[in-house]
């Protein structure tokens, strides 16, 4: 790992802004206009490498004209900042459809990049496993070999230094992160996106030291006026120290330090994403949410940490459409962790409970359209949980609005019989087991002559409410008999 701490580390920054200072152009501010990573990612699984190549080149030409246009060179590629199979696999393929596309090396260098940091995790070093160190420096290199290919192809690539120095950052020696920051500063001395990446390398979570850090900011600032993303380089030593209280798991004076920042430099994603965080462990959601959703609209493309927080206060607000809508955002451009995919399983899970009982309130106030509807949705989502303890009511429940309905609504005596033999076609459940079924339906049918259906429905009863075979059988028969029996409490719920 790279050390920038104490007098090397300062010389070195001394070094790097020498380099950058001396080549200090003078250009105009412009607007940037985002990328769309939705279409982009839509031509990259469709194979369009030549249409992708074309736009991607069109932003980068844009950018190396004027840097204030860097913005959606940097939305556009961190599409590919992912280890999400799809996005390697297109990528490795569009790198030998187009070899001389520095665009392709660029973005299969990224999903490389993504990949190995996914294998080495967040923690701390001392916490990463031999294996994951071992797959991290593998695909560490194969980033380095496509950021190199691409720079040989054009060697202005921000994007492609940026690999190239988080690389050193995490798996490289002092002597390598300092030769490639020099040699970024030296071809791309105005670059938010190289400036960045030795910001992050100059933390002392890294090796460097927060005076480093001031100082490289102050200086970076004689490209604020070309670059105006640069200015916000200001906030990171601030923003290192807030880092620390979140270390420490002082999440109050961690959010009262990023809100200082926040004043003092104004808005920006980073802060408010932090902030956001340290709300939400201290389960003030809605705060949370609040500050989640303005460094959204500040992110382009979306983050995924971004994301994932803003699944997981929706989700904490008993807002499980709105966790969903986000989650679908995150797989769109991620590859799911097994937090995602569990909190994804739980909201859905807890929509099918509710869904469950949503159809028998929609028949009970009359919205039959509605019941069915919900009841439908019931037995189509089903089977995705047969293990579960409320599968049973599921089947049960679903099939036995389903026939309410077509009596209630149509008339309908054969979809009502087809509906109640089905409802009896389930494993049980802990209140189908304890109390037995509803007979609402059976009821109804017997009301219509329908005396050998229900029968059927009696005996298939027996699968699963063994306690209650002797009202079932009292039931049986009663019906054989040619009475109607008392269904008494079975009537009653649901």
């Amino acid at each position: 790992m790279a050390n920038f701490c104490g007098s090397a580390g300062l010389a070195l920054v001394a070094g790097l802004l020498a380099i950058g200072l001396a080549l200090l152009p003078g250009c105009a501010k412009r607007s940037s206009v985002p990328a769309d990573p939705g279409e982009i990612l839509k031509k990259l699984t469709n194979r369009q490498f030549k249409s992708l190549d074309a736009e991607l080149s069109s932003c980068e030409q844009q950018y190396e004209k004027d840097p204030a246009r860097e913005s959606p060179v940097m939305n556009a590629f961190a599409v590919f900042d992912t280890s999400k199979a799809i996005v390697g696999n297109r990528t490795a393929e569009w790198v030998k459809a187009e070899p001389g596309s520095y665009a392709a090396a660029l973005a299969h260098a990224d999903f490389l990049e993504a990949t190995a940091g996914r294998w080495r995790g967040e923690g701390w070093a001392s916490a990463v496993t031999p294996q994951q160190w071992q797959e991290a420096h593998f695909f560490y290199n194969q980033a380095r070999a496509e950021a190199k290919r691409a720079l040989s192809i054009d060697p202005h690539l921000a994007g492609a230094y940026a690999v190239l120095i988080d690389a050193a950052k995490v798996d490289g020696s002092r002597a390598e992160l300092a030769r490639v920051g020099t040699e970024a500063l030296q071809h791309m001395p105005e670059s938010y996106e190289v400036r960045e990446s030795i910001m992050y390398s100059l933390m002392p979570r890294w090796g460097g030291s927060r005076e480093a850090m001031v100082k490289f900011a102050e200086a970076s600032q004689a490209y604020a006026r070309e670059n105006p993303a640069i200015a916000s380089l200001k906030f990171w030593p601030t923003f290192d120290e807030c880092q620390d209280l979140d270390d420490a798991k002082q999440w109050k004076a961690a959010a009262q330090c990023y809100t200082h920042a926040l004043h003092e430099f104004g808005a920006h994603s980073t802060l408010y994403h932090r902030r956001a965080l340290d709300y939400s462990k201290m389960r003030k959601f809605k705060l949370s949410l609040r500050d989640a959703k303005r460094a959204e609209a500040r992110m382009f493309p979306l983050g995924s940490d971004n994301l994932e927080l803003l699944a997981w206060d929706t989700e904490e607000l008993n807002r499980p459409d709105a966790s969903m809508r986000w989650i679908s955002d995150y797989m769109k451009f991620y590859a799911p962790d097994a937090y995602m995919l569990g909190l994804m399983k739980a909201i859905q899970r807890k929509q099918f409970y509710k869904l469950i009982d949503g159809g028998v309130a929609a028949f009970k106030a009359g919205r039959f359209d509605e019941a069915e509807r919900d009841a439908q949705k019931v037995l189509s989502d089903a089977p995705k949980f047969r293990k579960d303890w409320n599968y049973g009511n599921a089947i049960f429940k679903g099939n036995m609005i389903i026939g309410l309905v077509a009596l209630k609504r149509d008339g309908s005596v054969a979809r009502a019989d087809g509906a109640l033999l089905a409802s009896a076609k389930q494993p049980g459940s802990p209140q189908l087991d304890s109390f037995g079924p509803n007979m609402s339906l059976a009821q109804a049918l017997l009301e219509r002559g329908q005396r050998s259906t229900v029968l059927e429905f009696l005996a298939d009863c027996k699968s699963f409410w063994k306690i209650g075979d002797g009202r079932l059988d009292a039931w049986s028969k009663t019906i054989e008999a040619g009475g109607n029996p008392d269904f008494g409490p079975n009537l009653g719920y649901y």
